[in-house]
C-alpha cells in the first residue's frame, strides 16, 4: 500500500498524502482515521493540511507506516520515528517552515499536557481500586486476550498486539505465560511501577469488557490507548428491542464499534423475491412467512422427513438472500445433528461437541453456477465455515472445556458488517472476499442456549460496501433460519431418534455447481 501511495501522489500535496495515509486510501473509515494518531501527530496533520506560505524550510519530517501497521508524521523537536519503532520505506516528506514549527511547538506543549493527565486520570481510577479488583480485571483481560479476536492497539508508536510478531500481549498461542506482555507480573509490582501503556490499557479494557463482553477489546484495535482510544459510537443502552445493535467493522484496523440498526425489517425487495420465488412462493409478510416456515416444517416432522426440508429451506431461504442483497454468496452454518445437542443438554456433557470434527458440522453456500472451479472452490469455503462452528465453541460459556486447544474463540452473537474484508484475512484474500455480513444466531435447547452455533453470511467481491437494509435482511433471513433449525431440534426430540442433515458435502457441491451431461452438451453445442 506504501508503494501506492508512493506511485501516485505528489510530494508537494501533503493534505492529499496524508489523508491517504490515515485511511489507507479512502479504506479506513473517517472516524477512526485520526485516532490512529498521536496527539502531537494529529497537530502536524492539522497544520501541514491546511494552506501555508513556506518559507525557508528549517525541518523535515516523513511519514508513511511502522511495521506495527501504523501511520506515522515525524514532527519537529522528537526524534525520527525509525528511531523509535521499525517502519517501513516512507511515503513522503513534509517541509516545515519557521512560522510552521513555531505554531506547532506552542500546541505540542498544551498536547503533551494533556497525554500526562489523561495518564494521570487512569492512575488515579486504578489506585481506587482495591487490590483483588485489579487483579481480577488482569485476569479478564488475559482470559479476553486468550478467547476473544486478535487485538492491535498502539500507545504513541508503539505496537502492543497478540496478532503479529513481537507480541506485546497474551495470545493464542502464548498461554499462560507470555513474558513480554504488556500486563505480565502486574500483580507482583506496586501500582506506581506499572508502564504507563499498562495503566491505560487495564482502564480502557475492563471497561469494554464489562460493557461489550469478551470481545469488547476489539474497540481498540488500530487507535491509540491514549486520546479517547476505545470510544464507542453508540451506548449499550441505546439499542431497543425495536432497532438492535450491530458491530461495524472496519477490515484495515479491525476495528469494531457498535451502532444501532436503523433499517429494521426485511426490505420490500427481500420479500418480493421470497413470494416470487421458484422454490418458496411463500406469502411476502413476515408474520405469515414464519407460520408458513413451522408449518412446512412440523409436516415434514411427522413424516420423518424433518432433516431433508430443512435443508431445503435452507438453501432455497439463501438464495433469495443473495438475489435480494446482490450478492456473489451466501452461506450458513450449523451441526449436523441436533440429537447430540439435545445429548449434551441433558447429560451436561459437552464432550461430544467438544471433539466434533468437520464432518460433523454442515455449511450450504450458494453462488453463481457453471464457473470454472467453482465446486472446489465452494467446497473449500464451505469447510473453513465449519470449521468455525467447533473453533467458535457456541456450546461453551467458560474456558474449562477449551484448556490445552489451540485457536478457541468466544462465539460472536452481534450481527455485523465488514469493509475491505480481504486486507488482513488470507482467505478473504484468496477468495477475493471484499465486503461481508455476518448475522450470527443463538438455537435453544432446553433450558440451554448455544450462541453463534448458526449464522448468515454474505460476501461481495466488487468494491461495493453493503448498507444496513442488507444487514437488517440477513438478520431477518438468520431469524427464519433459526426457526427451522429449532423446529428441527424439537422433531428430533420428540422422535428420540438421532436425524442428521444430509447434503451439503463434497459430493453435493459437484452435483449444484459442476455442469451435468445436459447442460455440458448444450455448452458445447453454443461454442
Amino acid at each position: 500500500m506504501a508503494d501506492l501511495l508512493r506511485a501516485r501522489l505528489h510530494e508537494e500535496d501533503s493534505a492529499t498524502g496524508l489523508w491517504a495515509l490515515l485511511t489507507v486510501d479512502g479504506r479506513v473509515h473517517a472516524n477512526l482515521a485520526h485516532d490512529q494518531l498521536t496527539r502531537t501527530e494529529r497537530i502536524a496533520f492539522e497544520l501541514q493540511s491546511r494552506e501555508h506560505n513556506t518559507g525557508r524550510v528549517v525541518f523535515r519530517g516523513r511519514y508513511g507506516y511502522t511495521h506495527g501497521g501504523k501511520p506515522y508524521i515525524d514532527v519537529p523537536g522528537a526524534p525520527p520515528t525509525e528511531r523509535i519503532v521499525a517502519v517501513h520505506d516512507p511515503v513522503g516528506t513534509l517541509s516545515w517552515d519557521a512560522e510552521l514549527v513555531q505554531e506547532y511547538l506552542a500546541r505540542a506543549a498544551e498536547a503533551q499536557t494533556a497525554d500526562t493527565e489523561e495518564a494521570a486520570v487512569a492512575y488515579r481510577e486504578l489506585a481506587q481500586w482495591a487490590p483483588e479488583t485489579r487483579a481480577q480485571a488482569l485476569a479478564d483481560l488475559r482470559d479476553a486476550l486468550w478467547r476473544g479476536a486478535p487485538i492491535s492497539t498502539f500507545h504513541g508508536q508503539v505496537n502492543y498486539t497478540n496478532l503479529r510478531s513481537p507480541r506485546t500481549l497474551t495470545g493464542q498461542s502464548h498461554k499462560p505465560i507470555n513474558h513480554n506482555c504488556l500486563l505480565h507480573g502486574l500483580e507482583e509490582v506496586p501500582l506506581e511501577e506499572w508502564p504507563e501503556a499498562a495503566q491505560l490499557f487495564v482502564t480502557r479494557g475492563a471497561w469494554l469488557i464489562d460493557t461489550f463482553g469478551i470481545n469488547g477489546l476489539e474497540y481498540l484495535n488500530g487507535l491509540q490507548l491514549g486520546v479517547g482510544g476505545g470510544a464507542v459510537d453508540a451506548p449499550p443502552g441505546s439499542a431497543t428491542v425495536h432497532a438492535p445493535r450491530f458491530r461495524m467493522v472496519d477490515g484495515v484496523l479491525r476495528n469494531k464499534r457498535h451502532q444501532t440498526l436503523q433499517a429494521w425489517g426485511p426490505s420490500r425487495s427481500l420479500l418480493e423475491h421470497v413470494r416470487s420465488s421458484e422454490y418458496l412462493g411463500y406469502p411476502a409478510d413476515p408474520e405469515t412467512l414464519t407460520g408458513v416456515i413451522e408449518s412446512r416444517m412440523d409436516r415434514a416432522a411427522s413424516n420423518g422427513a424433518a432433516s431433508d426440508t430443512y435443508a431445503d429451506v435452507l438453501e432455497e431461504l439463501l438464495t433469495v438472500l443473495r438475489h435480494a442483497t446482490d450478492s456473489e454468496m451466501a452461506m450458513s452454518r450449523g451441526y449436523r445433528t441436533p440429537q447430540d445437542l439435545i445429548r449434551s443438554v441433558q447429560d451436561s456433557d459437552r464432550s461430544r461437541l467438544v471433539n466434533s470434527g468437520l464432518d460433523d458440522q454442515y455449511c450450504c453456500v450458494v453462488a453463481e453456477k457453471h464457473e470454472a472451479g467453482q465446486a472446489d472452490r465452494l467446497w473449500a469455503i464451505s469447510s473453513r465455515m465449519r470449521y468455525n462452528t467447533w473453533h467458535f465453541r457456541p456450546w461453551s460459556d467458560n474456558a474449562e472445556d477449551v484448556d490445552g486447544v489451540a485457536e478457541v474463540y468466544a462465539p460472536p452473537g452481534t450481527p455485523d458488517i465488514t469493509t475491505h474484508a480481504d486486507f488482513h484475512h488470507p482467505g478473504h484474500i484468496n477468495y477475493s472476499v471484499k465486503h461481508s455480513i455476518r448475522a450470527p444466531e443463538e438455537i435453544h435447547v432446553g433450558s440451554e442456549r448455544f450462541v453463534g452455533i448458526i449464522d448468515v453470511r454474505l460476501s461481495r467481491a466488487v468494491d461495493r460496501r453493503y448498507h444496513e437494509q442488507d444487514l437488517a435482511d440477513s438478520v431477518f433471513v438468520a431469524s427464519l433460519i433459526k426457526l427451522a433449525y429449532e423446529r428441527l431440534v424439537a422433531a428430533a426430540r420428540e422422535s428420540g431418534t438421532g436425524t442428521q442433515i444430509r447434503g451439503f458435502d463434497i459430493d453435493w457441491y459437484r452435483r449444484t455447481y459442476l455442469p451435468q451431461p445436459t447442460e455440458m452438451t448444450a455448452l458445447h453445442a453454443g461454442r
